[in-house]
């Protein structure tokens, strides 16, 4: 069986431990040292790592906000 090493996207930490899972099941993890709770794979392209800097940073135009199904753009607003 293969073994794979798994880094925190904050901290990039190897002591990361398995977390349950998420609703459709798939893994989440765990970070150790930062205690973020992450996936390997996301469905909803907001919640990859680095896209929320980019909204803050000004980087993301409207049309990204209905490519990535961020419905609250016109309110101002951005689930985080």
């Amino acid at each position: 069986m293969a073994s794979v090493t798994v880094h925190c996207p904050r901290c990039q930490s190897a002591h990361v431990y398995r977390h349950g899972q998420n609703p459709k099941g798939r893994d989440r993890f765990r970070c150790r040292d930062c205690y973020r709770v992450f996936l390997l794979t996301y469905t909803y392209e907001a919640r990859k790592p680095g896209v929320k800097e980019q909204i803050t940073q000004g980087k993301i135009t409207e049309s990204t906000f209905y490519i990535l199904k961020m419905n609250d753009f016109h309110s101002g607003e951005c689930r985080s």
